[in-house]
């Protein structure tokens, strides 16, 4: 039967046939003889044929050439013929017949959607008339049935057709405006809100809108309001497309709902408050000011409303939960990240949304009215109310790091402590997870409270050990949590970042790691950790127990390394091709683990194992079918090649094209159908339709121009969060292995850029700074090597490859949403320009990096929130905000490094004053570091081109050493030492030589107050600068015993080199002062090379 319908699908005549099909009664028969076996063999009913065969028909007709070519009496006119049981004067006809007189629902929707194709195919020529003129009449019948036709076929056509209804915009719009008031049949208004026109118009079409349509668009927004208040109280799921809509216009075309944003925002908060109403319709009322918060923040900070949205969410923080999930929470087992965005409930989006604010609104307007709901809340008898606000603070920490550290760190701290013994689990579970949150995005300072933290954490896995030991098989309530609250703590244990270069928050910080912190602790936690993993049965503790070892590793390094053999011992376990189900996620741990031991356990103490874990990762990842288990694979490939180098190169012909299947691979991808999947039923349609492509490409090469109808019945995609990670961690892997491998990576890299390439504008933000990362390090690759070997091949193939990338990645950088996805595009860019220096921009495209620098250092770009709006919020920014101009200023310092000074002079004229402006008391630390930290930076980078700059930059670091932050005090040390390095006879002779004498006085004096390590490390970096540059003007008799006396240096070790400079060059001449100070130099050399600093 199958094969005989796809015959009779290529006959000229079933235009005909399956209009007359569509047309039958319910009594009527079907004598057609192509048809015979199709109705012969498919047991449907005569509604479900006639269905099919409209669906049929609008298939065979998607395509606009095919359409054309029919003969003009086929398309317009068909004559009864003598075997025709029924008379099908044109097709056309035919369709607004049915649609009228059509009682069956689903023919009726085929109908319509057939209607909307041809369409498409007809109004741009005119030679429908008939078509708009039916909806023209209909919607102003007095029948109220068929003012819901006139809306039900609309809808239909503009799902088709929205391109070719421009002309039509201010009737339909006005249309819409006189459908939402109708009086007697509620479908009419519904149909409005349904309408796919409407909403791609304002969505994906929304360049095609005057501002004249905008403005009948914007006055349709009360009226929605006051529907969706009406069906609030008698048609909930009606309420939820409106919802629908409002969320789908402040994703893409929020300024058409700017002027009503309060009225909006209000009505949303009722919402998502009201607990009578369903969870589904809270949380499209929550997701609303989700995406506004993200979008425009300005606009709830204009019409005063953070304070609502923060009762509100916290209100629904705070509501209990029914008794099972009383139960789960109390074991918490299923909530080891608060944050995923999968099985959400009203309370935990309403924390995700705390969260996006955190991300998004200065902290001095958002943190106060929040600590103003958490304070008292802390207080409360309510085990709920209190966990709200633990919850609470804990999502801000990201975001608010810099103000929490500063302003209420310690005070918060108590509390957690205080909740962390609290009798009630639901409230030590709330506790731990802030204490996990703070640990992951609030060091180096919470690291400082270790000697009242970690016996906290230590108690709880004394708990658990003795549990294990006496065979229970329940471990103690909020285990999960507690680990998250380890493993985070002991990752980010003895991180200290020093801001040398960049602001507070910037990633680009470098992170020294200070083992002594963890060292303390470490026998107590490893023999717990060990113990657990010995005697414990579950398979979840075991799994959190293998990754709090691998947080360990991380922050102890080589530290580990008495405890190395016995984790392998235990990892060995579940490193094994054949695995049990039940040990797959043991498996899947151990082998991450395994990936940061080698990482950080050593080179030479790893190096050992790489074969047989090479072996391993090539055995398992032939049978791999998991996305987790793939994920980690890539991972331990990735970890290898930081170990064995070049050596891996040739193993990557097993191991590259795994990476690039899973990032081609369609698995976890699933396609949504208007609909829902009611017309995938109809397998054979496809069929069909691929026999039809066929044929049409065969008979016209030439393409259908904006020909997008092979997608009009897709809704959209989604794809798993797994399968998504995997796409991300293959990428991460290639970046990483072309990093290490060099030259053995070369074989591959046309196809691994071409891949990745793709990805540049795959949906989710952190695969698309994944790509932007991994193609930088590639083009960072290919420049190495082809320098290396004298390559002009590989220096050509590099430069295509810019000419490509570059105005991606500044198209990125304007255009993109999410500033994460912008940051990684800004520092691809620098960390190139410090690799490739003026071969970056050899082939052009300095001007648009320059101008989309500048772009994001004036807030112009999309992800920055750029409408011009009065509000009261605009001399404070989010901490994020201020990242992103943080990485802007980094690239542009940078520049220094590839173009000629001339060049680069007058840019800096313009960035100088930029950076000025932000060392004004009243900006924030950040910004005070960041600023005159950027400005050293480029210093530095600008070499002797600094020499004009001199007299401007002298007197800004001189001031700012007193400045009262130690990372702003420590910056301007720096500055001030480069700028004496490079600066050299400016800074001491006529007519600065007196400005020896007084950086000497201004350094002196700062080391005789300062009482904090960093700054104190950079005034012996910069004494050294200074010898350097001029020792004949230091007098060494008092200068360089001090400087030997603050040594070694405690925190900023990259000041080593520095310091060992000054001493080779002292050694050179045969100072005097170096044989002086031999022994203590000796000591200082002993003790920098034993702590490997």
């Amino acid at each position: 039967a199958t094969q005989e319908l796809r015959e009779a699908y290529k006959n000229p005549e079933v235009y005909l046939l399956l209009c007359n099909i569509i047309c039958r009664s319910g009594n009527a028969q079907v004598n057609f003889n192509i048809f015979n076996a199709f109705y012969c063999n498919i047991s449907f009913d005569l509604s479900q044929i006639r269905q099919y065969a409209a669906i049929l028909l609008r298939r065979k007709v998607l395509k606009k050439k095919p359409w054309l070519k029919l003969p003009e009496n086929l398309r317009q006119r068909y004559e009864r013929g003598p075997s025709m049981v029924l008379r099908i004067k044109v097709i056309k006809q035919m369709i607004l017949q049915r649609l009228v007189s059509d009682d069956d629902k689903l023919v009726r929707t085929s109908i319509a959607a057939l209607a909307g194709t041809v369409t498409k195919h007809e109004l741009p020529n005119g030679t429908w008339p008939e078509i708009m003129q039916f909806v023209h009449e209909y919607v102003k019948s007095l029948d109220p049935s068929a003012r819901e036709l006139a809306m039900f076929t609309m809808n239909a056509l503009a799902s088709s057709a929205s391109v070719q209804l421009k002309k039509h915009f201010i009737f339909l719009f006005n249309l819409f405006a006189l459908t939402l008031q109708e009086p007697e049949n509620k479908m009419v208004i519904v149909y409005t809100i349904r309408f796919k026109f409407l909403r791609r118009t304002m969505t994906q079409l929304a360049y095609l809108i005057s501002d004249e349509e905008k403005v009948v668009v914007q006055n349709l927004i009360p009226r929605c309001t006051i529907v969706m208040r009406e069906f609030l109280m008698g048609n909930e799921a009606f309420a939820c497309e409106m919802l629908d809509f409002f969320n789908e216009l402040v994703e893409s075309e929020v300024s058409v709902i700017l002027p009503h944003v309060k009225q909006i925002v209000e009505l949303c908060l009722e919402v998502a408050a009201s607990p009578h109403l369903q969870e589904h319709t809270q949380l499209k009322a929550i997701d609303f000011i989700s995406w506004l918060s993200r979008l425009k923040k300005r606009a709830i900070l204009k019409h005063k409303l953070v304070v609502p949205i923060l009762t509100t969410l916290f209100s629904i923080m705070c509501r209990p939960v029914d008794e099972l999930d009383t139960i789960a929470e109390d074991n918490a087992d299923e909530m080891a990240d608060l944050l995923s965005a999968e099985d959400n409930t009203p309370g935990t989006y309403a924390a995700q949304v705390i969260d996006v604010m955190a991300l998004h609104f200065p902290p001095e307007k958002l943190m106060p009215p929040l600590l103003e709901l958490v304070e008292p809340a802390l207080q409360s008898d309510n085990p709920y109310v209190k966990k709200a606000a633990y919850v609470a603070i804990a999502v801000t920490s990201e975001g608010c790091a810099e103000y929490i550290r500063s302003k209420y760190l310690h005070v918060l701290l108590q509390s957690v402590c205080k909740g962390m013994t609290d009798s009630n689990p639901v409230v030590r579970n709330a506790a731990l997870f802030m204490l996990g949150q703070f640990s992951e995005y609030l060091q180096p300072d919470v690291s400082k409270y270790a000697s009242e933290l970690l016996p906290l954490l230590f108690e709880y896995l004394v708990q658990i050990c003795q549990y294990l030991q006496k065979n229970e098989k329940q471990p103690p309530g909020g285990v999960v949590r507690m680990f998250y609250a380890i493993e985070m703590f002991c990752e980010n244990m003895g991180k200290i970042k020093t801001s040398l270069r960049f602001g507070t928050n910037s990633k680009v910080d470098i992170l020294i790691f200070s083992r002594q912190g963890i060292l303390p602790y470490l026998p107590t936690l490893m023999e717990r950790l060990t113990l657990i993993l010995t005697v414990a049965k579950s398979v979840s503790i075991r799994e959190l127990a293998i990754s709090v070892i691998g947080a360990a590793a991380s922050a102890a390094k080589e530290e580990l390394l008495p405890y190395f053999q016995q984790i392998i011992n235990h990892l060995k376990i579940f490193l094994t091709v054949d695995q049990p189900p039940e040990n797959f996620p043991l498996q899947v741990q151990a082998i991450d683990a395994l990936a940061v031991l080698a990482r950080t356990i050593g080179i030479k103490n790893f190096l050992p194992l790489c074969e047989e874990c090479l072996q391993l990762g090539l055995n398992l990842i032939v049978v791999a079918t998991d996305p987790d288990l793939k994920r980690s694979i890539y991972g331990l490939f990735a970890a290898l090649s930081f170990v064995l180098k070049e050596d891996l190169s040739g193993y990557l012909s097993k191991i590259i094209p795994h990476m690039i299947n899973s990032l081609n691979s369609s698995e976890g991808v699933e396609t949504r159908y208007k609909g829902g999947n009611a017309l995938r039923s109809f397998e054979l349609e496809d069929e069909l339709q691929e026999d039809e492509d066929e044929v049409v490409s065969q008979g016209d090469d030439d393409e259908d121009e904006g020909d997008d109808d092979d997608d009009d019945d897709v809704s959209g995609y989604t794809v798993e969060n797994a399968y998504q990670n995997e796409k991300e961690d293959a990428c991460e892997a290639m970046r990483e292995i072309s990093q290490y491998t060099k030259e053995g990576f070369m074989p591959f890299l046309k196809q691994c850029i071409r891949e990745v390439t793709g990805f540049l504008d795959y949906p989710a933000g952190s695969i698309r700074k994944v790509s932007i990362e991994t193609l930088g390090q590639f083009c960072c690759s290919l420049h190495e090597v082809s320098v290396r070997k004298n390559s002009f091949e590989g220096i050509e193939a590099l430069q295509n490859y810019l000419d490509v990338l570059l105005p991606r990645f500044v198209e990125i950088i304007l255009e993109d949403l999410e500033r994460e996805t912008v940051i990684g595009a800004l520092e691809t860019i620098t960390d190139m320009t410090k690799i490739l220096k003026s071969t970056l921009f050899e082939s052009g495209h300095f001007d648009i990096v320059l101008k989309a620098t500048f772009d994001v250092m004036n807030g112009k770009t999309a992800c920055q929130d750029i409408d011009d709006l009065d509000d009261e919020g605009g001399e404070f920014e989010a901490e994020y905000d201020a990242m992103l101009i943080e990485f802007a200023g980094d690239l542009i310092s940078s520049l220094a490094l590839a173009i000629a000074p001339e060049k680069y002079n007058p840019i800096f004229e313009k960035f100088f004053t930029i950076m000025s402006s932000k060392l004004k008391k009243n900006k924030t630390i950040s910004e005070r570091s960041f600023a005159i930290g950027v400005l050293a930076q480029s210093c530095e980078n600008m070499s002797d081109g600094v020499l004009p700059f001199v007299p401007r930059l002298l007197p800004i670091f001189l001031t700012t050493v007193r400045d009262e932050h130690e990372e702003v005090r420590a910056n301007a040390i720096f500055g001030l030492g480069v700028l004496a390095e490079h600066g050299k006879a400016s800074l001491y002779e006529y007519p600065y030589k007196k400005q020896y004498p007084t950086i000497l006085q201004v350094l002196s004096a700062a080391l005789a107050r300062e009482t904090c390590r960093k700054p104190t490390d950079n005034i012996c970096g910069a004494v050294a600068r200074l010898i350097m540059a001029n020792v004949n003007g230091i007098p060494m008799e008092q200068v360089f015993p001090v400087m030997i006396k603050c040594l070694p240096l405690k925190e900023d070790f990259e000041e080593n080199k520095t310091i060992f400079r000054c001493f080779f060059f002292l050694l050179n001449m045969h100072h005097p002062q170096i044989t002086k100070h031999f022994p203590e130099i000796f000591r200082v050399s002993s003790h920098i090379l034993i702590n490997k600093q």
